[in-house]
């Protein structure tokens, strides 16, 4: 054993059925802790995403580690260079705006600390995943002291009806932004279809889904109200 706490290896001590059975349990534990904050906060990747981009960095250094040709580290640098590919997908422009990136930085990471589980260095590894998830819970506290807390707006969109197809599609975007059914209704009028929406109108992450109605061409108008104040979209 090293004398060397913080690096201490577990697969120089235990068997490899345990010791690999460890650090993947301890990998998706880590991801799933990332992937909490990441998910409360109605990012588009969550819980799932980062426990299986953890895992599957873990899988592929452990299988490198099985080898017994070759040179492993091949392995490790291909999680390194496929990684970001999926972080790409979570990076998108809204308006004049990039988001994602903090998301798809986090997944890069989260590959990272899932190697180091991997190759054995559990504490090492506990370590990387409490800083990051530090690193986040930080910015949200940041933003929180920045912006301050969420301020309620409602806003009205009209839209033209298909057979209710538009309906369902409006719905989705809405809830793969983060809202839950309480915080829109769908009303019929003599102008179209009107859809009530209540959200935050502080915290721009709040308001992605006005920049994807603006693309839609069965959208005909936006208006958001806040307070006594109303302004089109």
């Amino acid at each position: 054993m090293s004398n060397n706490i913080f690096l201490y290896n577990i697969h120089e001590n235990f068997p490899h059925h345990i010791s690999f059975l460890v650090v993947s349990i301890l990998s998706v534990l880590s991801g799933l802790l990332i992937g909490w904050d990441r998910e409360k906060l109605n990012k588009p990747a969550g819980f799932r995403t980062f426990a299986l981009v953890a895992l599957g960095a873990t899988t592929f250094t452990l299988i490198s580690i099985l080898i017994k040709e070759g040179d492993p580290s091949r392995i490790i640098s291909q999680v390194v260079t496929g990684i970001g590919f999926i972080g790409a997908g979570a990076v998108f422009k809204a308006g004049k705006t990039i988001k994602g990136i903090t998301t798809a930085a986090g997944i890069w990471v989260t590959a990272a600390m899932g190697c180091v589980f991997g190759l054995g260095y559990i504490l090492f590894g506990v370590c990387i995943s409490l800083l990051i998830l530090m690193l986040l819970i930080a910015y949200s506290l940041f933003e929180m002291k920045l912006f301050g807390a969420c301020s309620l707006s409602s806003t009205k969109v009209i839209f033209k009806e298909s057979g209710g197809k538009n309906k369902l599609l409006l719905q989705e975007i809405l809830f793969e932004k983060g809202l839950k059914l309480d915080e829109f209704n769908f009303e019929n009028s003599e102008s179209g279809q009107i859809l009530q929406i209540r959200h935050c109108n502080r915290h721009a992450d709040h308001q992605l889904f006005l920049y994807e109605f603006s693309k839609l061409d069965f959208v005909s108008e936006i208006t958001m109200q806040h307070g006594e104040s109303e302004a089109k979209i």
